[in-house]
């Protein structure tokens, strides 16, 4: 009897007293600006957002990833971040963080959830943390322990087929997808900077071995010693053939919608996809592997690991490899692009561990725009 008595006047102070209730802030849908300037003590009666689980509508302005030392390289995290919205001052402030969505790729896949595009509005619920971001440790507000999420209205009307739907490309398909020679989207293997499919130096033997809407020309062998040989993989792809975009191809069948220059920054394309950007060329740059460095400007505020310093005044890496700028090459050489220009860039994405980054390797069409 006292137990239920007690319990009874336990209920009734609840009910008088806020300290009891839930927040009501913690229950209603929150904007990201009203998330990222949470005040590090909350005011009295309110309980932190910080540790909480909450709701969240935003805009997605891009994406990012992080990383982690190897050895001697780099390797990439398996979690990417949907990063949305705030006022100018909050993205100043942050890099143009924003708000932060953490989505382990485990997470996408077992739920069948794909990564919103940029411009898109998303509904997502999850617990706020503040993550030590990167190796400079900077507290980003970001939401973990995803357990909503929804794409609520679409900017993009960019194509997005599903596994086994038809395409004619690798962008026609999801971002983890690429377009099978046979026509249709699939799941892209493990690949990586060594794999000899989807290679780096874009070689091959048969048609098979390159991308959708590309051939493997004969008519050039990659020569054993020069200036136009081969660097990396000298043994594998001595004597091979390069996997060619059709000569006499449209720009709009070649490049029908630019991917952004952030997104493949951002780790939203896996290894061995066959992508197009649009980005203005900060500078070419010739290496001593005799690469071609063509350097897009990257989109300011920087919204990348801390672990690239060099990304802001260093821009995007997009290699021009010296097979494709043989002017023996049938296709005809590859020019490099000039400082400022702005260019459509079609190439095969590739994570670089010894740099840290994401880049197109080898560069295969290049356009210049207006």
């Amino acid at each position: 009897m006292r137990a239920k008595t007690g319990g009874t006047v336990l209920g009734l102070l609840c009910i008088l007293s806020a300290a009891c209730a839930p927040d009501e802030d913690l229950l209603r849908e929150l904007n990201p600006d009203e998330v990222v300037s949470e005040p590090s003590e909350p005011a009295p009666g309110r309980v932190s957002r910080v540790g909480s689980e909450i709701t969240v509508r935003g805009q997605v302005t891009t994406i990012s990833f992080a990383s982690r030392m190897v050895g001697r390289d780099f390797a990439v995290v398996p979690t990417r971040y949907l990063l949305l919205q705030t006022n100018e001052t909050q993205q100043n402030q942050s890099d143009g963080w924003g708000l932060g969505v953490e989505l382990p790729l485990s997470l996408l896949q077992a739920r069948g959830w794909r990564l919103a595009q940029t411009g898109d509005a998303i509904r997502v619920r999850g617990r706020l943390t503040r993550l030590a971001w990167d190796v400079a440790m900077v507290e980003k507000p970001t939401l973990t322990e995803i357990s909503e999420y929804a794409i609520e209205a679409a900017a993009t009307a960019r194509p997005q087929r599903g596994l086994g739907q038809p395409c004619e490309r690798d962008m026609d398909c999801q971002d983890e997808l690429w377009c099978e020679r046979r026509g249709v989207c699939g799941a892209i293997p493990a690949l990586n900077w060594d794999s000899d499919q989807a290679n780096i130096n874009g070689t091959c033997l048969r048609d098979e071995d390159c991308p959708a809407g590309q051939r493997c020309d004969p008519g050039y062998r990659i020569p054993a010693s020069g200036d136009y040989s081969p660097n990396y993989f000298p043994r594998r792809d001595i004597g091979r053939f390069l996997c060619q975009v059709d000569a006499a191809a449209s720009p709009d069948s070649v490049c029908p919608q630019p991917a952004a220059l952030a997104d493949f920054l951002g780790g939203r394309y896996p290894d061995g996809k066959e992508i197009c950007v649009q980005a203005q060329i900060a500078f070419p740059l010739l290496a001593p592997d005799r690469d071609t460095h063509v350097q897009g400007e990257v989109p300011w505020p920087l919204r990348y690991p801390e672990t690239l310093p060099a990304l802001g005044p260093f821009g995007a890496a997009m290699e021009n490899v010296p097979m494709y700028k043989d002017p023996a090459n049938p296709r005809g050489a590859l020019a490099d692009p000039p400082m400022g220009s702005r260019m459509r860039v079609l190439g095969t994405v590739h994570f670089d561990p010894s740099h840290g980054w994401w880049e197109i390797h080898p560069i295969k069409w290049l356009q210049r725009q207006p």
